[in-house]
């Protein structure tokens, strides 16, 4: 038997509870953590890449050609992004939720730029010949607006949270709020 006293069913349910306020409390500084790793990955990437031409002599394009799509992966940009929809879309969205949209948005624009960069160093003197080029091309491209759509996303995120604020915030009735023109609004 176990030690547990009082009703078994409610057990469960509470610790479902706490796990899901944890989960709610936690959620902002995930975000803002994960915010901070994909930084600290573009930070890195660029440093490599300096070091790369400066000191070991590697080449600008051959460097181009061997780091371009790699500016920040897309598992953590996903888990980022994750984090971040998590804190705005989650009812109730957290306090600072539109400076992590844009913290995210921001660090994933930077790598974007950094990519599309490499992207077009990188076709100076590519081996392959053309076909080669071309596929070397898409690929980096490809990567390259997978980032700015993200990017465009988080920061239309921020925007539409600034909106629900406002409409939140006004001291208006609910009465016909999601209804157009009126409609079921006493007059």
């Amino acid at each position: 038997m176990s030690s547990q006293s009082g009703d078994p069913g409610a057990h469960p349910e509470s610790t479902f509870r706490s796990v899901l306020e944890f989960g709610r409390r936690a959620r902002e500084p995930f975000a803002w953590a994960m915010a901070a790793v994909c930084a600290v990955s573009v930070l890195i990437f660029v440093v490599e890449f300096l070091w790369s031409v400066l000191h070991e002599h590697g080449g600008l394009f051959e460097t181009s050609r061997r780091l371009s799509g790699n500016s920040l992966g897309i598992g953590s940009m996903a888990l980022a992004v994750a984090a971040v929809v998590a804190c705005r879309l989650v009812n109730p969205a957290t306090r600072h939720c539109r400076h992590v949209c844009l913290a995210v948005g921001a660090v994933v624009a930077v790598s974007g730029s950094a990519d599309l960069v490499l992207a077009v160093l990188s076709l100076i003197g590519a081996p392959g010949g053309v076909i080669g080029i071309i596929l070397g091309l898409v690929g980096d491209l490809l990567v390259v607006v997978v980032k700015a759509a993200v990017a465009v996303v988080l920061l239309m995120m921020s925007r539409r949270h600034d909106e629900d604020r406002s409409v939140l915030g006004s001291s208006a009735p609910d009465e016909g709020r999601g209804r157009p023109d009126g409609v079921g609004q006493d007059k």
